[in-house]
């Protein structure tokens, strides 16, 4: 379970680090690229994907405050 934790919880710094620090931190770590395609292919990393897919209209929408 820790693996899927490490997977989501590198959203961020995914999200943040190229644009804010102009540093890719997947890339810049020995292993993480090979590592985050493994866990991407996982049929729960898949399912979680899913869902996340299906429901981020109204996730955004609450987020900007509809």
């Amino acid at each position: 379970m820790a693996d899927i934790y490490c997977r989501y919880a590198m959203a961020i710094p995914q999200l943040v680090g190229p644009k804010v620090l102009q540093w890719n931190i997947i890339e810049a770590v020995n292993g993480l690229p090979e590592l985050m395609h493994l866990l991407a292919e996982s049929e729960i990393s898949q399912t979680i994907d899913a869902d996340m897919k299906a429901n981020q209209a109204e996730f955004m929408a609450k987020v900007r405050g509809g």
